[in-house]
């Protein structure tokens, strides 16, 4: 799990790895504490999520047809073809959820960007990757926003992407997905059924936080 091949080591450290410098703090702090877990909004690469946060924004507030799009230009602080979101074009899924161009474009196609997105079958239609073409991106670290030019040569442009708003946005986000997800595992309220009776606690074999 940890050393062997294709374990933890081997697949995130590669052949210059140091099991020894990864292990020397452990038992002295806990990770939970200084970065506790958080629900991705999206199931990508969180580097897309301030992004399709922008354009979730875009199309709540205007109807646009992914056909009538000819440019969409994407201006952020991060050099394009570097760093987390480095592929410019995409061989297989697991690419295209480290590809902001695909990103966008599922988006703006398919409303939506969620785990069929990156699904073999999704992938494999070609539609996406047609849209990527369309997509420009530019280096500009003192202007995060989208501009997206329609075929009547509208622009919908200015739309920042504040970073703290977006936090507040994908929080929220989160805390409802949380919500949901949690729902389904509580108590539900009696509806006129006849109680279950209660096993013997002497008899049982097993605690679980959630119902069976």
């Amino acid at each position: 799990m940890i050393e062997a091949g294709y374990g933890y080591v081997d697949c995130f450290g590669g052949p210059d790895s140091s099991l020894p410098d990864v292990t020397v703090d452990l038992g002295d702090s806990v990770r939970i504490d200084i970065k506790p877990p958080a629900i991705k909004a999206w199931p990508t690469c969180s580097s897309n999520h301030a992004t399709l946060t922008a354009i979730e924004r875009l199309l709540t507030g205007h109807h646009i047809n992914s056909a009538e799009i000819v440019a969409v230009d994407h201006y952020g602080a991060l050099q394009p073809g570097s760093g987390s979101l480095r592929f410019r074009e995409v061989t297989d899924p697991l690419q295209a959820k480290f590809c902001l161009e695909y990103n966008i474009a599922a988006a703006f196609v398919d409303g939506h960007v969620t785990l069929d997105s990156f699904g073999g079958e999704r992938f494999a239609r070609g539609d996406l990757q047609d849209f990527m073409t369309r997509i420009q991106r530019h280096f500009d670290p003192a202007a995060e926003r989208l501009v997206v030019t329609l075929t009547d040569g509208t622009c919908r442009s200015g739309l920042s992407l504040d970073a703290a708003a977006i936090a507040t946005e994908i929080e929220t986000l989160a805390s409802r997905l949380m919500s949901e997800s949690c729902s389904a595992y509580l108590p539900q309220p009696d509806r006129g059924r006849r109680p279950r009776r209660q096993a013997d606690p002497r008899h049982s074999t097993r605690c679980s936080a959630f119902p069976s």
